[in-house]
C-alpha cells in the first residue's frame, strides 16, 4: 500500500498556504506542524493537552494548541480545527478524524483522494 501524500490549500486568518499533506488512516487525529500554523492562523489552546501515541507504539506527542482553518483539497473547501504540533515529519497529517467528518475517501493502490463537493452542502435543523 503506498503512501497518499497531495497538496492542500491550508486557509487561515493570517494567510493561505500551500502544504505537502498526508492522508493517513491510521492516524486519529489531524496536525499541522508549529512552523506553518505560525504563519496562516491564529492559535487557540485546548483546557489539557492531548497525547498521542506514535506508530512505533512507545513514542508520544503532545499537543495543546490548535487552529481552525479552511482546508482546500481538490477544489473542495471544508473546515477543521488542526491540533499544531512541533515533532512531525509531514507538513501536514489528515487523519481519521477529518477524513470521516469530511467523507474523504482514499485508493491507496491509485493513491488517490476523493472528496464530494456535497459535503460542503451543510444544514442547519431547526427543531
Amino acid at each position: 500500500m503506498g503512501l497518499i501524500i497531495k497538496p492542500v490549500e491550508v486557509i487561515g486568518d493570517r494567510d493561505r498556504v500551500q502544504v505537502q499533506a498526508l492522508f493517513d488512516t491510521e492516524a486519529s487525529a489531524s496536525f499541522l506542524r508549529r512552523d506553518i500554523a505560525e504563519s496562516v492562523a491564529t492559535f487557540s489552546r485546548w483546557p489539557a493537552p492531548w497525547k498521542f501515541v506514535l506508530g512505533d507504539g512507545k513514542n508520544t506527542i503532545e499537543a495543546q494548541d490548535f487552529v481552525g482553518v479552511h482546508i482546500t483539497i481538490k477544489g473542495v473547501t471544508v473546515f477543521f480545527p488542526l491540533l499544531v504540533v512541533d515533532q512531525i515529519g509531514e507538513e501536514m497529517i489528515i487523519g481519521a478524524d477529518m477524513l470521516q467528518r469530511w467523507k474523504i475517501r482514499l485508493d491507496p493502490e491509485k493513491e488517490e483522494v476523493f472528496i464530494d463537493k456535497k459535503v460542503t452542502e451543510l444544514k442547519l435543523m431547526v427543531a
